[in-house]
């Protein structure tokens, strides 16, 4: 599964981390707060050992954001090197023809990469959303202390410049993100909807 699960004996916590939505971030943050005793888990197993893990917790990301932080991961990696994301994909058309031919491949080729935020926590229904643009403050109140939390960008481009991710959609790649992540776009309407200056984005899903 595309997703990461860490649980903390310690504070009953179970956090679930998907890519591109903080998952090198939070493995990194787990790394550097020993204290809290986070370990990767596998959910369904532990559950079998125990009933009384209350306290899910799931950080997700703004679906607009998150496509074109996918997009600019994938423009900046040795695809060589990454073979298992491409299948069946044209990389030579993905590289000269950018972000509206990423989003119509991988509308067209769906895999574990980029699949929907939502489909990864359909199995428990207890979570808490925390998002990934106010996450320090979201931990600050989970955990009653302050945390510095590692922004871990796998994206070289990314870290050169933080790009407006707006600049990167007309209105037919607004259709194909709410198309590919319709139901991600129902689900965490409530947190981002208001983001927007208008209803062309969160609006007649």
């Amino acid at each position: 599964m595309s997703y990461d699960k860490h649980f903390s004996e310690k504070l009953n916590l179970f956090f679930f981390v998907t890519p591109k939505c903080g998952f090198s971030s939070f493995r990194q943050f787990c790394t550097e707060n020993p204290s809290l005793e986070f370990n990767r888990s596998n959910l369904k197993k532990l559950k079998r050992l125990r009933d009384d893990i209350t306290n899910f917790f799931v950080i997700v990301r703004d679906p607009f954001a998150r496509a074109v932080s996918s997009w600019l991961f994938v423009s900046s990696i040795e695809q060589e090197k990454y073979k298992s994301m491409f299948e069946g994909y044209d990389v030579a058309q993905l590289n000269e023809r950018g972000f509206n031919i990423f989003l119509k491949q991988i509308q067209k080729h769906k895999n574990k990469h980029w699949r929907p935020q939502y489909q990864s926590f359909l199995e428990e229904k207890t979570f808490k959303k925390i998002r990934l643009e106010n996450i320090e403050e979201e931990m600050k109140t989970i955990f009653g202390k302050e945390f510095i939390f590692p922004h871990e960008n796998k994206t070289p481009v990314a870290n050169e410049a933080k790009k407006d991710y707006l600049a990167f959609y007309d209105d037919e790649n607004i259709a194909l993100v709410k198309n590919i992540f319709r139901q991600d776009i129902l689900w965490l309407k409530e947190c981002y909807e208001k983001n927007y200056s208008d209803d062309k984005w969160f609006g007649e899903i």
